[in-house]
């Protein structure tokens, strides 16, 4: 295209060279972010797991968007706290949609995180129990057993452990810090 037989054709294809670039900048700056953040939680994660059974895997960055698990059996428990005296122990809030899980061969079903359930199941197979005014329940599991009864083991719960709470309070902390 001329105007006033001037060729302009090559500052609109230098023009688009430009937008182009900055676009390219932009993500290239946000893909470093993103890695910068993973790295960041990944190994807070890393940190607050590390002497448990439980695993953080690498973390998973698909474009702007990160993703880290830490894993395995019964981390909820561990995060949240189990029995009626770890109520209020977890600093934020405890997941709030149905859970399922099998107690004594019993699926049991409750609307949201909860901490001593109503027993759904055969009534004479109910491991809740009191023992010396305490509230808990019997399992075959000897860890962190308080009082043994005919090869079980009783268990008042344990008190939320907040790792992945506190993981994430600290990432937050440590990008601010590295902004």
């Amino acid at each position: 295209m001329a105007v006033n037989n001037i060729d302009l054709s090559g500052i609109k294809h230098f023009n688009k060279f430009l937008k182009k670039t900055l676009k390219t900048n932009q993500d290239d700056k946000k893909n470093e972010k993103i890695e910068k953040i993973s790295a960041i939680a990944y190994k807070e994660l890393s940190i607050a797991y590390s002497s448990t059974v439980f695993k953080v895997q690498p973390p998973e960055i698909n474009g702007t968007k990160c993703t880290i698990y830490a894993k395995g059996k019964d981390i909820a428990f561990d995060e949240f706290g189990t029995g009626i005296y770890a109520k209020g122990t977890y600093k934020g809030e405890v997941p709030q949609q149905p859970i399922s899980f099998i107690s004594a061969g019993y699926q049991q079903i409750v609307p949201k995180w909860t901490y001593y359930y109503t027993w759904q199941g055969n009534p004479l197979l109910n491991p809740k129990a009191e023992v010396n005014g305490v509230l808990g329940w019997f399992t075959t599991n000897p860890n962190g057993a308080h009082w043994r009864n005919e090869g079980k083991t009783f268990h008042k719960g344990q008190n939320a452990s907040n790792r992945f709470y506190n993981a994430v309070q600290k990432i937050k902390k440590d990008i601010k810090e590295n902004k």
